[in-house]
């Protein structure tokens, strides 16, 4: 892990197993030319379906399942109480998790 020049671990939500789920699901990360491509490759970028008039954007059912679970587990992590057991882990991912939750999304699909 020391061969890296970056530090997933100081990262909040992510420890050592984390990173090596990570680093060993996207490899060398200098394969993807952009954020974007990269999020194609996970599967979180949206896909835009049209017909006539109509626009609808859809979540994207390809890309890498284990690295899109593991994102998610991160996410999750983030919004969980803190050793304290009273402030969040990280409190920008809780305000935009209680955000959605007030637009009437499932607390389950974030």
């Amino acid at each position: 892990m020391k061969q890296f020049p970056y530090r997933l671990e100081t990262m909040p939500g992510i420890n050592t197993i984390t990173t090596t789920m990570l680093i060993s699901e996207i490899g060398d990360i200098r394969r993807f030319s952009s954020a974007d491509k990269m999020c194609r490759y996970i599967g979180i970028s949206p896909v835009a379906c049209s017909s006539g008039d109509k626009n609808k954007n859809f979540r994207n059912k390809q890309g890498n399942r284990r690295l899109y679970e593991i994102l998610r587990d991160i996410a999750s992590r983030n919004i969980c109480k803190g050793r304290d057991k009273k402030s969040p882990i990280n409190e920008t991912f809780l305000e935009y998790y209680n955000k959605k939750i007030s637009e009437g999304k499932h607390g389950g699909r974030l």
